[in-house]
This record gives structure tokens, C-alpha cells and sequence, in this order.
């Protein structure tokens, strides 16, 4: 299991996820939501292929 890849997560030796970088003079966004008890947010960053956060 450690080394497979799940939709830009990475599985370390240790079970632990690291995000896979965007590909070079990519820009990737990951996405986040949750509903609890009819009420949905959700939220998302935007990384370029440095990990550099952009908003």
C-alpha cells in the first residue's frame, strides 16, 4: 500500500498522506467539503508546483 497514489495523496512507509505536487507550471486544486445536520461547507486551496499556497 505505501507508495500508491489516490487522487494526489501519497501513502508514506509510516501510513502518513503527502500531498503529490502539481506538475511543473501547473497549478492544483484541492478540494474539501462536509454536511452535519443539513448544513454543508466546504472549502479549497489553491497550490502551485512549489506547494506555494495561492487565495
Amino acid at each position: 500500500m505505501a507508495g500508491e497514489m489516490y487522487c494526489g495523496w501519497k501513502i508514506n512507509e509510516d501510513s502518513r498522506l503527502s500531498l503529490d505536487p502539481s506538475p511543473m507550471g501547473r497549478i492544483k486544486f484541492n478540494v474539501a467539503g462536509v454536511v452535519v445536520n443539513e448544513i454543508a461547507t466546504c472549502g479549497g486551496v489553491l497550490r502551485d508546483d512549489n506547494r506555494v499556497v495561492s487565495a
